[in-house]
């Protein structure tokens, strides 16, 4: 007999824990090439027909195939609905039998967000408690409800183009989130940034978000990344560039948590293989 779970269910039995918890066991199964991973599948749309996706997944050998059919249909919010929408069928290792159907859509919602919050929960500072969104619908509204989870954030700065969107986004999410007016507005001093939109126009200019940071942890400059964060120091107190492959094994001129050099990328590797294997 084939399980079938709604919506309603999969959110209700897919917990922030759950969600974040089977990321982790997700994420760690594929880095350590335990999880098999298919090619995609893709059917392209265009000219008032859906774009179809087949994926396929399994997280080791002998575990249940994981098979999500999606489409996306850019004319289905004027039919009141969803952009997305997704079907998930567990098959059986043995029998080859569908054990199980689940609603996609909220599935993907939930483990998309939930796969941000680990990164926030792994990258980001304990103190970390100022949240950016730039979006205002269904997966911002994951995002936040994700991220609280395990976190206690002060502010949260709810910013997408309609001004009534972002408003009910914010109502909805209640407590510290608020609706402002400007994407530069939500990123200004935040700790984390989730991009929570398919906007195929740039929303933010990237080179301003670690300048700004840099600037906040007191160094500062035209182009603190570059000077700073990018940057390392000879015995005689000269700068060089970490463009250079000679100087691109060297510490940078900051505290390693605030650098962005080949160096600090192996360091964080090392400490990454190191969780994995724990």
């Amino acid at each position: 007999m084939t399980l079938v779970l709604s919506a309603a269910d999969v959110e209700r039995l897919l917990t922030p824990d759950v969600a974040i918890e089977s990321a982790d066991r997700a994420f760690r199964s594929l880095a350590l090439g335990d999880a098999d991973l298919a090619e995609k599948v893709l059917f392209e749309g265009g000219d008032g027909y859906a774009t179809s996706l087949v994926y396929a997944a399994r997280a080791s050998a002998g575990a249940p195939v994981a098979t999500k059919l999606v489409s996306v249909s850019p004319d289905n919010p004027e039919r009141g609905l969803p952009l997305i929408s997704a079907t998930v069928l567990l098959t059986d290792p043995v029998t080859g039998l569908v054990q199980a159907m689940l609603d996609g859509t909220s599935l993907t919602t939930l483990r998309t967000a939930a796969a941000s919050a680990l990164s926030v929960r792994l990258l980001a500072g304990p103190e970390s408690a100022v949240l950016a969104i730039i979006g205002s619908g269904v997966q911002a509204r994951a995002h936040v409800h994700a991220i609280r989870h395990g976190r206690e954030l002060v502010d949260t700065r709810i910013w997408s183009p309609d001004a009534a969107h972002r408003e009910a986004c914010a109502a909805d999410l209640g407590g510290e989130a608020r609706a402002v007016s400007s994407a530069a507005e939500a990123i200004a001093g935040a700790d984390v940034i989730a991009c929570c939109t398919h906007s195929a126009e740039p929303v933010l200019h990237g080179a301003k978000v670690p300048a700004d940071y840099l600037r906040r942890q007191g160094f500062g400059g035209d182009n603190p990344w570059e000077r700073w964060a990018n940057a390392t120091q000879d015995e005689d107190g000269t700068v060089r560039s970490g463009w250079f492959l000679k100087y691109s094994n060297r510490p940078a001129r900051i505290p390693e948590q605030h650098s962005e050099t080949p160096y600090i990328t192996r360091r964080a590797m090392e400490t990454g293989w190191g969780y994995l294997r724990r």
